[in-house]
């Protein structure tokens, strides 16, 4: 991890280049008819963007230690959910990176909490640690090659459409997509671009490909299944059981290996305890009780998704986006990484609210800057309306107008080719 002045200084550019970003992002989407010219220049700043992130990592999230220890398990053919890291019985695995002077289990995050990392990524790190072992640069390199492919993948098979590829290139220069995607490799970089390319076999009628996808992506990160139901709003009923029932056999066939009865304990701890950068959360948390207040966000959270089916079923996928972004705004705890996915969904759903949550996630950082100078997360009520304030307004347009619909044409449309 960085110093407390360069921690600063990396969060004070993150600001400002979030801000820069989402300006430029208004005037993409604002543009149609420049996307022919402007998408060559956003595929310049996406690998310029890349090349800077990629020798980076760990800046401002410890998660890749847990993952890089979750790897090293089940590289060894260990359940990673059978015991905590520091379990004794997990004690003959450990082992020490000596070039960065890191101690496995022992320097990991939350070493009393068995994992909460769905299956799906269990499988991916495992796979990354059995060819790249432990060491820090080693594992980085091979993680951040398997998203590059997933990107390569998704850039090629919508580098005919001239708006949607525009769209993912500008996803791909977001300064958080490229800290936490990147740089701080979060699972949710894995499990967005698994979706995004679930989406596009869907759009292109290949809907065993896109239900198989779809059912990996929800395995890496279960947030990703909010978007199953959604995206089947306009299907017939013979289209909506090979998708349903492809997602199916991807989540069964990913599980098995590591099915356990001890898989959910540590989420379950997780989803019922944990709070951070929240703005509802953190105003009625000292008029409202637990588990009541959690049980009205909840609600809320119901009665937005009601307004989204209402409003937006002629969009299926910026409508699942919608669903996912009222989850974050309804939740008790919004990460920056978990803003990845309404990001690189942007090719089907160009949303206001996302593009305004991918520059103000960004404010996380002053709280995150003060909680390692002295330990105490402060969240500053200010910050979080700052942050969120915008992004409410933002996603109840998107619902009562729709998404960036000029930018996009719809999947019946033709597409415009460069």
């Amino acid at each position: 991890m960085q110093s407390a002045e360069m921690l600063s200084s990396t969060v004070t550019l993150l600001i400002l280049a979030s801000i820069g970003w989402l300006a430029m992002a208004f005037y993409v989407v604002r543009h149609p008819g420049m996307h022919g010219r402007l998408r060559m220049v956003l595929l310049g700043m996406a690998v310029a963007g890349i090349g800077i992130a990629l020798p980076f990592t760990d800046v401002m999230s410890d998660d890749a230690l847990r993952y890089r220890w979750d790897g090293h398990v089940v590289a060894h053919g260990v359940n990673p959910y059978a015991a905590a890291p520091a379990d004794p019985s997990m004690q003959r695995l450990a082992i020490r990176d000596s070039v960065h002077g890191i101690d496995y289990p022992a320097d990991v995050t939350y070493p009393h909490i068995r994992t909460i990392y769905p299956p799906g990524m269990q499988l991916a790190v495992g796979l990354v640690s059995g060819t790249a072992g432990i060491d820090v640069m080693k594992w980085h390199r091979t993680w951040s090659a398997l998203c590059l492919v997933l990107v390569g993948v998704a850039l090629w098979s919508l580098w005919h459409d001239v708006h949607r590829s525009t769209l993912l290139l500008l996803a791909l220069t977001n300064p958080s997509l490229l800290l936490h995607g990147i740089a701080d490799v979060h699972a949710d970089m894995l499990m967005a671009l698994l979706a995004l390319l679930g989406c596009i076999a869907l759009d292109r009628k290949a809907r065993i490909a896109g239900g198989l996808l779809l059912g990996a992506a929800i395995t890496v990160k279960y947030v990703a299944v909010i978007m199953l139901p959604f995206v089947l709003l306009r299907m017939d009923r013979r289209d909506r059981m090979r998708v349903v029932g492809a997602a199916v056999v991807a989540m069964a066939v990913i599980t098995a290996p590591f099915a356990s009865t001890s898989m959910f304990d540590a989420f379950r701890s997780f989803a019922s305890t944990w709070q951070s950068n929240a703005l509802l959360y953190t105003l009625l948390k000292d008029i409202i009780a637990e588990p009541t207040i959690r049980y009205v966000l909840g609600a809320l959270g119901v009665l937005m998704a009601a307004a989204i089916v209402w409003r937006r079923r002629d969009k299926p996928v910026a409508a699942g986006v919608l669903a996912i972004l009222a989850l974050f705004i309804v939740s008790p705890v919004v990460h920056a990484w978990y803003i990845l996915i309404p990001l690189l969904m942007a090719p089907f759903a160009p949303l206001r609210s996302s593009m305004v949550w991918g520059a103000t996630i960004s404010l996380y950082g002053l709280a995150y800057v003060t909680y390692k100078g002295d330990g105490v997360w402060r969240e500053h009520t200010v910050t979080l309306a700052i942050e969120f304030i915008p992004v409410m307004i933002a996603w109840t347009l998107d619902v009562v107008r729709g998404p960036i619909s000029a930018s996009v044409p719809d999947a019946s449309a033709h597409r415009q080719t460069s």
